[in-house]
């Protein structure tokens, strides 16, 4: 019998060590820098981010309006700072900043001292325009549309603390037009 208990509590002390190890792998640095614990904190750091080393002109309904070099619509918040974005958490999903590590060129028609950066609190770069942080919409489907113009952040809210707008050669939101009847497939004339 004494055999017995020995071995029972030898197979015990087996099984209590295992779950330590177990629960000390799960809470050690893995191989992208996150513990366990520190991942489920990380909310604000978005999913998708989208890059663009190029900024471009492209004719709409609203004017000419800044793209990125894929020709998807970029937008500002008026909610941001030039030195922040008011952007976090989940909104990161929906409005992906737009950033770059190097140099970001412009096309015809921009100016380029009105380029800048401000550092994300994941520490990734995000382009602004004349003060304004640039972000993409999850709702743009393709190049040529412009879903987000007009939407209130946030979402949904019947007292927004801003709104999000299309942007103009000079960096300035381009407010008039609505959404409903100028977004789509063909907001875009690509001519040239």
């Amino acid at each position: 019998m004494s055999g017995n208990t020995k071995f029972n509590k030898l197979s015990l002390s087996l099984i209590v060590g295992i779950i330590a190890l177990l629960l000390a792998a799960c809470s050690s640095n893995s191989s992208n820098g996150y513990s366990a614990s520190s991942t489920t904190s990380k909310t604000n750091t978005p999913t998708t981010v989208k890059s663009a080393d190029f900024l471009q002109l492209k004719s709409s309904s609203f004017g000419n309006i800044i793209v990125s070099q894929s020709k998807m619509t970029l937008y500002m918040l008026t909610a941001d700072t030039a030195t922040k974005s008011a952007c976090t958490g989940s909104c990161l999903n929906i409005w992906p900043p737009v950033t770059s590590p190097a140099v970001v060129n412009v096309g015809s028609g921009l100016n380029k001292k009105l380029v800048g950066q401000i550092t994300l609190a994941n520490g990734l770069n995000q382009i602004t325009y004349n003060g304004h942080p640039l972000y993409t919409f999850s709702g743009d489907g393709q190049p040529g549309q412009y879903n987000g113009e007009g939407l209130s952040f946030p979402a949904g809210s019947s007292s927004p603390k801003g709104h999000w707008y299309v942007i103009n050669a000079s960096g300035n939101p381009v407010t008039s037009g609505s959404a409903s009847s100028s977004s789509g497939s063909s907001g875009y004339s690509y001519n040239g």
